[in-house]
């Protein structure tokens, strides 16, 4: 498969299906080998993936576990429309709990930046 990643720095804080209603996670990445743990929050989702947990193990099969350490923070759903250039988040992970929607809408925005992103409670 070739390296894995091993800095912090070289997780893209944005992983996501380009269209298409998926389920997602936020997940802390954290660096093991600092002096200071430092970490950030990402948001992985993939169309092809049956359970949020089947998200978690493909960030973690690309990264070096010796380096960082992946905790999910939490899932829910994302529906991409790249037509109107929406982003909506909402629902919850049956394993993992409700991701905090907020914090992925502001990751989401900064890799996004002209699209309209929202959390929408009317669906699961």
């Amino acid at each position: 498969m070739g390296k894995k990643i091993g800095e912090l720095a070289d997780v893209p804080d944005v992983d996501i299906a380009e269209a298409g209603c998926f389920k997602y996670i936020l997940i802390e990445v954290r660096d093991l080998g600092a002096t200071r743990e430092q970490s950030k929050l990402v948001v992985r989702g993939d169309a092809s993936c049956a359970y949020h947990a089947d998200v978690l193990d493909l960030l973690q099969d690309k990264i070096d576990d010796s380096k960082l350490k992946l905790d999910c923070k939490g899932g829910g759903r994302i529906r991409v429309n790249p037509q109107t250039r929406t982003i909506s988040v909402y629902g919850y992970s049956m394993g993992f709990g409700r991701a905090d929607h907020e914090k992925t809408v502001e990751i989401l925005k900064k890799n996004y930046p002209q699209w309209t992103i929202e959390i929408t409670d009317e669906e699961y």
